[in-house]
């Protein structure tokens, strides 16, 4: 049973397929705090989190983890586009366990499920085939669909909805931010 701590709903019916495909029991938390309240009365065998959430950062949510739960140690990753050096120390510090890349593959998220919860052959379906790394956009969407399994092409056509309503907005936000210098919230 997997924790997720995502607060945007794009990302959590990505990752949610992603962790299905696999046969994981998932809870999702839409932000820090509905995480820890969901961590509280429940029993996870790992916790996925993003870093920057309302209310509660991922950072602040794993401290807060790390200082309740005693000697009990739930492996928790971050997810998180941030992948340079300070950031995956700064996951460290705040007491993360290991660290994912966003987008996430699905051959890297079973991969590191199979590390933390010390499992040999992770159940599910076997990883789909990679493309390389210079491979057109469409080849990367098509490769998510994939992954996603059964249901994923009109998963992966709501998700494309919801960016091309969700650019406009963030687009401006991105501007205004830029404009008033406000280089953490850019």
């Amino acid at each position: 049973t997997i924790l997720v701590a995502e607060d945007n709903p794009m990302n959590q019916k990505v990752v949610v397929a992603m962790l299905h495909a696999l046969g994981c029991k998932v809870d999702v938390g839409a932000d820090g705090q509905q995480a820890l309240d969901l961590w509280r009365h429940g029993t996870y065998d790992l916790i996925l989190t993003d870093c920057q959430m309302p209310i509660l950062s991922g950072f602040e949510l794993t401290r807060t983890i790390r200082q309740i739960e005693g000697e009990m140690h739930t492996p928790i990753i971050a997810m998180t586009a941030q992948a340079y050096n300070e950031d995956r120390a700064r996951c460290t510090e705040a007491g993360m366990d290991d660290h994912l890349s966003k987008p996430l593959t699905q051959s890297e998220l079973k991969s590191t499920l199979a590390k933390w919860l010390r499992l040999s052959a992770f159940p599910g379906p076997p990883p789909s085939p990679l493309v390389e790394d210079v491979a057109i956009d469409v080849r990367k969407l098509e490769r998510l669909e994939a992954e996603l399994g059964e249901g994923g092409a009109e998963l992966l056509s709501s998700l494309i909805e919801g960016f091309l309503l969700e650019f406009p907005e963030a687009l401006e936000r991105l501007a205004a931010s830029l404009m008033r210098e406000e280089w953490h919230q850019l």
